[in-house]
């Protein structure tokens, strides 16, 4: 007011002049005036003027007062409705808080966790329907999956309970760790249930992320009808951050709680072992004395068990002795045996033939005789021999694919001469459903046919043999000699079996006599004063060829009408040929060779002999071999020069003239066979002489020996002639040597 009064004074001041002389002039100008009421009317017209412009001065003042105090009224009445505004937000933002703090509190696990903070938050925020998912937690997926675990008012519990890493809204929120708010979602993972069955799906969706350290562990999804503004909106977005931590604490309060219950159990299991553990020591300590006691009985069954050990080495010791005995005794047997065997056979067979001159039709019938008896005891000696090997376990079978039919004939033509010279038909038969091929030692099968054969030609004066090969058929399995394994193996397959035998109309045989012919030494007239001759050896040894064959030998018979014997064998046997060596096949092809009938080279039939300008050097002590080859050999043309050892014959080759070939024995005085090739082979001269060795043993390791020295072949005493000039013949012309 002071401010606005001394304005209006200098105001007065500085315009009262002029005004003044205005008034002046103006009230001059009248008449009758005079200067002191011209003066006077001007001077009250200047005052007139002055208080009539500071009044108007004065209302335009109060007016401006009034309205700058009217705006101050309205920016405080502005100011106090913000106040109560934000006063009530905040008690909002308060109450949410204390709503939300009591569903936080109170160590809920996160299923009832879960379920208290989105019914809290869909109360606060208004909204009708709400969801909350969670990190499946323990999964070994390369994503996380969102699983829903609690929800407001949803129309189905079930229908999108999860979703995967960035899949949806909900999982790209969880994806991004952003809230996201959707008006109209184009998908509907919430939709309301209002009780009336209906399906409504809210207008806006509001998804927050629940983010602890960087890791999202949750999604809260709110259905709105509008957005959030103001304090929900802030509310939404501050509280996530305390959800955050009561989740993370309710998951670490899960994993402890599993945890204690795993150390639970596990000190449950530790007591529960315990006590096993204490039971098991008691037993064990009862055990323990009842171990002592047994050890102390223990020591005395240790005590007699190593006194009876020793006893039973001891016969072992005597039995392996025994053994060594048998074999050497076999061996020397089988030596000094077909030593004068060779002589007889040999000497009888040029006698009958005619190469030491004529002979009248009963000479040449004895030196048959002579030469059939030597041939039977060279048999019976051959039985001996395989039956001993059979029982020492040195039998060994090769075998091969070979051909059933020729099996069966080659057996009837070797007795078609006997069968004739008695007026016996003999006759062969081969099942047609039978394979052509079969995988089996051939020649143990042939030696089987030849017993069984040998014996109907001796057991039958007239009627008719047949050797046969048949599928098996009941009658077979009925008639079979063997064990119950072996018979019950046959029946289980009888197609992979085929049977072999020979069936005759001889004098049969007794029936209380049937069971034991298989025996050794058994025969069914075993009396001196029997008909028929043998030693009852063949069957034994056929049965126990059958059982190396893993087949079984069977027979019917009836006396007087003849008899039926055959062996049951596998037509693809499971013995493995590398149970045979190269020498013992060698040996095995040795001796049938020898043992069956040969046929003199085609050569022989010329007018020129084989031995003809060709010197051979013959090493044998025994004189009468020396004879009786030297007489063979001459006889076909050949030089013989003797000599009695091994010493005498490198002596012989020394200093008589160039030899054509060598006939070395190897049991010999001085100097064996085996010595005297050796040093023979070790002379440059003689390196490529050949040289055949002579012996009468038998077993493997023998011809094995005489191959390793240095021997071009090997024969086994006594010798077929025929085979003598054939091996002769290939050697003197470098074919390729028996092995």
């Amino acid at each position: 007011m002071t401010d606005r009064l001394g304005l209006s004074t200098r105001m007065t001041m500085v315009l009262s002049p002029p005004f003044f002389v205005i008034a002046y002039v103006l009230f001059s100008g009248a008449k009758g005036s005079d200067v002191a009421v011209v003066i006077a009317a001007a001077a009250s017209f200047l005052v007139s003027i002055a208080l009539a412009g500071w009044l108007i001065r004065l209302v335009v003042s109060e007016r401006r007062e009034a309205k700058r105090t009217a705006q101050s009224l309205r920016s405080a009445e502005d100011n106090l409705r913000l106040a109560e505004r934000k006063g009530r937000t905040d008690r909002e933002l308060q109450q949410g808080f204390e709503q939300m703090e009591e569903a936080l509190i109170g160590g809920l696990d996160i299923d009832a966790l879960a379920e208290a903070v989105i019914t809290a938050l869909c109360r606060y925020v208004g909204a009708p329907v709400g969801a909350l998912y969670l990190k499946r937690t323990g999964d070994a997926e390369a994503q996380p999956v969102y699983e829903r675990v609690a929800g407001v008012a949803l129309h189905d519990l079930e229908e999108g309970r999860t979703y995967q890493h960035g899949e949806g809204i909900v999982g790209q929120v969880a994806k991004t760790g952003r809230a996201m708010e959707v008006s109209s979602p184009p998908e509907a993972p919430l939709v309301v249930d209002d009780g009336l069955r209906r399906r409504r799906q809210p207008n806006v969706l509001s998804v927050y992320p629940i983010v602890a350290n960087k890791d999202v562990l949750g999604v809260i999804c709110l259905g709105l009808q509008e957005g959030l503004k103001g304090g929900k909106r802030r509310f939404s977005e501050r509280i996530l951050r305390s959800v955050a931590i009561a989740f993370q604490a309710a998951i670490a309060r899960r994993a402890a709680a599993a945890t204690l219950k795993d150390f639970q159990d596990l000190a449950e299991r530790l007591q529960h072992q315990q006590e096993v553990l204490r039971v098991t020591n008691t037993r064990l300590e009862e055990q323990a004395v009842a171990l002592e006691q047994a050890r102390e009985e223990a020591e005395v069954r240790n005590t007699d068990l190593r006194k009876a050990e020793a006893e039973a080495a001891l016969r072992a010791d005597e039995a392996s002795r025994a053994n060594t005995y048998k074999s050497e005794f076999l061996a020397n047997m089988s030596h000094e045996l077909r030593t004068p065997l060779n002589s007889i056979i040999l000497l009888s067979k040029l006698l009958a033939e005619g190469r030491s001159g004529a002979l009248t039709g009963e000479q040449a019938k004895q030196a048959g005789v002579i030469h059939q008896a030597g041939s039977d005891l060279l048999g019976l000696i051959n039985d001996v021999l395989d039956l001993s090997k059979i029982e020492a376990g040195k039998m060994r079978l090769l075998v091969e694919e070979v051909e059933l039919a020729p099996l069966v004939l080659d057996a009837h033509a070797l007795f078609a001469p006997l069968a004739e010279r008695k007026a016996v038909k003999l006759n062969s038969a081969i099942d047609d459903d039978l394979p052509t091929q079969m995988i089996t030692d051939g020649d143990r099968i042939k030696q089987i046919l030849r017993n069984f054969l040998s014996n109907a030609i001796k057991f039958v004066d007239s009627g008719q043999i047949t050797v046969f090969a048949q599928a098996v058929r009941s009658e077979h399995l009925e008639a079979l000699h063997s064990g119950q394994a072996r018979r019950e193996q046959l029946r289980a397959e009888p197609g992979g079996y085929v049977a072999l035998g020979v069936t005759d109309t001889g004098i049969g045989i007794p029936a209380d006599r049937q069971k034991i012919i298989f025996e050794a030494f058994r025969q069914a007239d075993g009396t001196t004063s029997r008909k028929y001759g043998g030693t009852g050896l063949g069957l034994n040894i056929v049965t126990k060829l059958a059982d190396l064959l893993e087949g079984a030998v069977g027979m019917w018979s009836q006396e007087g009408e003849g008899s039926t014997f055959f062996v049951v064998v596998p037509l693809r046997s499971a013995v493995s040929e590398a149970a045979v060596s190269p020498d013992e096949v060698g040996l095995a092809t040795s001796e049938k060779t020898q043992s069956g009938p040969s046929k003199a080279p085609e050569r022989l039939a010329d007018s020129e002999p084989i031995g003809r300008g060709r010197r051979v050097l013959l090493v044998d002590d025994d004189v009468r071999n020396t004879y009786a080859l030297t007489i063979a050999l001459e006889s076909d043309g050949f030089e013989v020069v003797t000599a009695a050892n091994g010493r005498q014959g490198l002596e012989q080759l020394d200093q008589k003239a160039a030899f054509d070939l060598v006939l070395m024995d190897i049991m010999m005085p001085e100097m064996d066979g085996y010595e005297a090739i050796r040093r023979l082979r070790a002379d440059e001269r003689f390196v490529d002489l050949p040289v055949l060795a002579l012996t009468a043993r038998t077993q493997p390791e023998d011809r094995a020996a005489c191959m390793e020295a240095g021997a071009d072949d090997y024969l086994v005493k006594p010798i077929d002639h025929n085979l003598l000039i054939e091996r002769l013949d290939r050697a003197l012309n470098r074919e390729e040597l028996t092995s």
